[in-house]
């Protein structure tokens, strides 16, 4: 499924989008951990690891699907979908999952804002520091 080691993050994107393919070159680039990826505009997750996001995300059923991308597709409200339902629309629409998602040894968490999630549990410890300047704290 979607397990990774306490080294590693999986990060589950949209490559047709310009923030998220930015993220996935921070995370290229931060040499921290082992990068697993995933392209939703590429590549579709099974009904097992959709499960899997939403049972071990910190977020409602309602806030794991991309509103904006959600109404362009229906006009349906998401408030009256239960979990079967949300599975079978993802599983058939996976661009419709709220992405950037960030999988750790710690959880999932949704990508509100890209690099405040990934920098979750990364900091530099001379960053966090007391010698730190306060701007590069976190």
């Amino acid at each position: 499924m979607l397990n990774v080691e306490k080294n590693e993050i999986m990060l589950i994107y949209n490559g047709e989008d310009t923030d998220e393919n930015q993220t996935l070159a921070y995370l290229n680039s931060s040499g921290n951990l082992v990068l697993k990826t995933l392209d939703i505009s590429r590549e579709k997750l099974t009904r097992l690891q959709l499960a899997d996001i939403l049972s071990n995300s910190k977020v409602s059923l309602s806030k794991i699907i991309h509103q904006k991308r959600w109404e362009e597709y229906s006009a349906a409200s998401i408030s009256g979908l239960d979990e079967d339902d949300l599975l079978q629309i993802l599983e058939k629409h996976p661009k419709l999952l709220n992405t950037p998602l960030t999988i750790t040894h710690k959880g999932i968490d949704l990508g509100e804002n890209s690099y405040d999630q990934i920098n979750k549990g990364m900091k530099s410890p001379a960053i966090s520091s007391k010698h730190a300047n306060e701007e590069e704290k976190g």
